[in-house]
C-alpha cells in the first residue's frame, strides 16, 4: 500500500492516539485510516461536544492540496472541510470509506474534540450546515465592510425589532416610501 502523498513510500501499520489503527507514512507522517478500524475505535471514544475556541487549538498542519488516490482501492479521494474555524480538510474515499489524514490532522481533531464525529464530515447535512455557516460569515464581513460595525449592529437591532412587530410590513413600507405623507 503506497502513500497517497509521497506516491513511492509504503504505508506501515501503526497505532495513533486514541488507540486507532492506521497506516502511516514515515516520510510525510500522514495516516490512512480504514473505515472498519475507525468504527471499531470510535465505539470506545468519549462522545462530547466539539470544543473549538480558536484556530490556535491545533498543531501546525501540512495539508497537502494535491489530488490523492485511495491506497486501498485506487479511487480518487475527495477533500472535505470539517469545520468553519479549522483550516484543513480531510480526504475521503467514497468507495471504501477510508480517510487520509495529513500530518497532525488526527491530533487536531482530538484537540478540538471532533475525532468522534469524523464519519459526519462526509454527510450532506454536515457539509450543508458548514456551507451555510461560512456564507453567513462572509455576508457579515461584507455588511461590516459596507456599513461599519457600529451601524451594522444598529441595523441588526432594527431588523430584529421590525420582524418581531405585528405591523412590520407597514413599517417597512413607511421606511421605504420617499415621502410617506404625500397623497398623490
Amino acid at each position: 500500500m503506497q502513500c497517497p502523498v509521497c506516491k513511492n513510500n509504503s504505508l506501515e501499520e501503526t497505532i495513533i492516539p486514541s488507540n486507532l489503527k492506521a497506516f502511516s507514512c514515515s516520510v510525510c507522517n500522514g495516516n490512512w485510516v480504514r473505515f472498519d478500524d475507525y468504527d471499531f475505535c470510535n465505539k470506545s471514544l468519549v462522545q462530547s461536544p466539539a470544543n473549538i475556541e480558536s484556530k490556535e487549538n491545533y498543531a501546525p498542519i501540512y495539508d497537502s492540496k494535491q489530488a490523492k488516490f485511495c491506497p486501498d482501492c485506487g479511487h480518487i479521494l475527495i477533500r472535505y472541510q470539517i469545520h468553519k474555524d479549522i483550516d484543513f480538510s480531510v480526504d475521503h474515499c467514497g468507495t471504501c470509506n477510508g480517510v487520509w489524514l495529513d500530518k497532525n490532522e488526527w491530533e487536531s481533531l482530538i484537540a478540538n474534540n471532533l475525532h468522534h464525529l469524523m464519519n459526519n464530515f462526509f454527510t450532506s447535512p454536515w457539509q450543508n450546515k458548514l456551507r451555510d455557516e461560512l456564507a453567513k460569515e462572509r455576508f457579515e464581513k461584507l455588511y461590516i465592510d459596507q456599513f461599519g460595525s457600529q451601524d451594522y449592529e444598529k441595523l441588526k437591532e432594527l431588523r430584529a425589532w421590525l420582524y418581531d412587530n405585528k405591523n412590520n410590513r407597514q413599517m417597512i413600507a413607511y421606511l421605504l416610501d420617499e415621502d410617506p405623507y404625500k397623497i398623490s
